[in-house]
């Protein structure tokens, strides 16, 4: 009946239309999902604060995207010639990359990304995967695919997702649109990373800078040795955020390095103690106090012979530096830290300077207490001769010269004894004091 051809030709016509429409309504609502998620990604990207939150961020709308069982971002070595395997998240939960080496850019499905900087798909990959000497962490999953990181025409890492059912084309197109943003986000935030890291070293180095010539003027201010020597390490602990500071003065006679101030219980109990070290000895002290150069520690817990101090058992790394002036060394500050390797290049040349600059005051105090002795016994003897040039009695210039003698030897008991033979000695005219 060609009516009821009509009318089932215009239901079908109506059912296709429907499902026309239900298609385009299921892709619209899909890239609105999709254009949801990438500005969920952006939001991510723009206000991340560092790589973790940059890789968890991106690695949670990727996932929500692609059907992906594992996700791993891989970033190019400065020399460009390796990769460094930096996150990795499979089945739920990210993975340990600790202990994975550098990665060649010369072999590896990633290796592959680098060197023709384009998309790598690999179906089946665990058939291949020897043939590109590539690594497998974790499960060994079927389907690898990898888009490069590029910015500013500049490649920096790859983007890799694993799954055991293949990728779509579309995943493919939706991989490369995230890739973008997602590079340049990690570009960002590294180069900010790194001037973020010279100005804090150029603020620590100016903060070094300023604490050493604190250190300096206090100790060109203060005239007392003692003073000037106990000062000068409580500041430099202080100012230099340290474990521990002591300064050793040399003794030439018992050619012993004697630990003279340090900071703290430490300090006061190994003073207490009479801690001294041998001067060209095995310790670091009697090494620098023995040639006049510095020794340092960057790891004790590395070295089999360093001296584990009962007194300092938190001690990490261990700095020792001579106080050297006019081409003598008089002495030698122990700098110690809690963290390792803390003593780069330039803080050991900021603290030697310190030193330097420290040993001279010393040595100036020194002299000065040397110049005010002997002009305080210049003045005594002053005092006496006038005494005695102004008695005209035996017995008055005997006794004030015997007192006088007594005094500067802490009152110890003199005997004088005068007499014109020595064998007359029991005749002799004996004056005590």
């Amino acid at each position: 009946d060609p009516q009821e051809i009509q009318l089932l030709q215009a239901m079908s016509n109506q059912t296709a239309i429907a499902l026309n429409n239900a298609i385009l309504t299921s892709n619209t609502r899909g890239q609105l999902a999709q254009f949801s998620s990438l500005n969920r990604m952006s939001t991510i990207l723009s206000q991340a604060a560092n790589l973790k939150e940059i890789f968890d961020g991106a690695r949670r709308e990727i996932l929500s995207l692609v059907e992906a069982s594992g996700m791993s971002i891989s970033l190019l070595t400065e020399s460009g010639n390796k990769l460094n395997w930096i996150y990795g998240f499979e089945f739920g939960q990210e993975v340990d990359l600790t202990t994975i080496p550098l990665i060649s850019i010369s072999k590896g499905f990633s290796g592959q990304v680098v060197q023709t900087r384009n998309v790598f798909y690999v179906e089946n990959a665990h058939e291949v995967r020897n043939s590109y000497g590539s690594v497998a962490v974790g499960a060994d999953l079927g389907h690898w695919l990898g888009l490069p990181l590029i910015v500013a025409n500049e490649l920096i890492g790859v983007l890799s997702v694993e799954n055991d059912t293949k990728f779509k084309n579309r995943d493919i197109e939706l991989l490369k649109t995230i890739s973008g943003p997602l590079a340049i986000a990690i570009h960002n935030l590294i180069q900010f990373e790194e001037i973020q890291t010279a100005l804090n070293i150029q603020m620590r180095q100016r903060i070094q800078l300023e604490t050493a010539a604190d250190v300096a003027a206090t100790a060109a201010s203060i005239l007392g040795l003692q003073e000037l020597i106990q000062k000068a390490v409580d500041l430099i602990k202080e100012r230099f955020e340290l474990y521990y500071v002591g300064l050793f003065l040399v003794n030439e006679e018992t050619n012993q390095a004697i630990l003279s101030a340090g900071t703290g219980t430490a300090g006061k109990q190994q003073i207490a103690q009479n801690h001294r070290l041998e001067v060209g000895g095995q310790s670091l002290i009697g090494g620098a106090t023995g040639d006049g150069k510095p020794r340092i520690i960057q790891d004790v817990h590395q070295d089999k012979e360093w001296f584990n101090n009962p007194h300092l058992p938190e001690t990490s790394s261990e700095l020792a530096l001579p106080l050297r002036v006019r081409g003598k060394t008089i002495g030698a500050l122990t700098v110690q830290s809690v963290v390792p390797n803390i003593f780069d290049p330039d803080l050991l040349n900021i603290l030697q300077t310190m030193g330097d600059q420290l040993a001279i005051a010393i040595e100036n105090a020194r002299l000065l207490s040397k110049a005010e002795a002997e002009a305080y016994d210049q003045q005594l003897i002053n005092q006496i001769s006038s005494q005695l040039y102004q008695s005209v009695d035996v017995n008055s210039i005997v006794k004030l010269g015997l007192e006088a003698i007594s005094q500067r030897l802490g009152g110890t008991d003199i005997q004088l004894m005068l007499g014109t033979k020595p064998s007359d000695a029991e005749k002799a005219t004996h004056k005590n004091i």
